[in-house]
């Protein structure tokens, strides 16, 4: 079966109206929840990067995390308001969030 996922046009328009928009919140909108936890380690820690969600769709969205007008930061009170789950597991959750920068400045400071 051939899945499909939005274009980086539909991504960047959704992120640039929610700025700071949690992995969580992106998958939602597009139908992209799953079962999977993408995680990386650092050093012995284990980093939670997202839960939840398609990883196929993740793996996608990391190319568009690469466009040079994404912005990814930690924002773990954005997923704190934003998300309706929250992470309970092994390893340690790493909150990332994406805005969409076109030459200006962010609302946040961060």
């Amino acid at each position: 079966m051939t899945q499909s996922f939005p274009s980086f046009e539909e991504l960047k328009e959704f992120i640039k109206k929610n700025q700071h928009a949690t992995i969580l919140e992106i998958c939602k909108k597009f139908g992209q929840l799953g079962d999977s936890v993408i995680s990386t380690m650092d050093g012995r820690t284990e980093l939670v990067l997202a839960y939840g969600v398609n990883r196929e769709f993740f793996e996608y969205l990391q190319s568009f995390m690469k466009e040079e007008y994404v912005q990814c930061n930690e924002d773990p009170f954005a997923c704190l308001i934003s998300d309706d789950t929250r992470y309970v597991g092994k390893g340690k959750f790493l909150p990332i969030t994406l805005s969409i920068n076109e030459g200006g400045l962010f609302d946040y400071p961060w």
